[in-house]
């Protein structure tokens, strides 16, 4: 019995790694070059944007915020499109 929960456990760290590794290949999408990925803890996927001097979000142009915010709602929906 405790085999088994321990391949359950095996099998639930492959799959979670599967998936990191498919949101970091999405981030090499030129699409999304403005998002850096901070890091990943547990089943947690932290990623920002605007931080990289050469994407930072204009204070005085809202325009810039509302592009970079559309960048990360694509990402969104390009992350649950790889867990289909």
């Amino acid at each position: 019995m405790e085999l088994d929960g321990n391949n359950q456990g095996m099998e639930c760290l492959r799959l979670l790694n599967e998936i990191i590794a498919d949101f970091d290949e999405l981030l090499d999408d030129e699409r999304f070059k403005a998002i850096d990925k901070i890091k990943t803890v547990g089943s947690t996927y932290m990623a920002a944007i605007g931080l990289m001097p050469e994407y930072r979000i204009v204070d005085d142009n809202p325009a810039s915020a509302v592009e970079y915010m559309s960048i990360l709602a694509e990402m969104v929906f390009a992350f649950k499109d790889k867990l289909a």
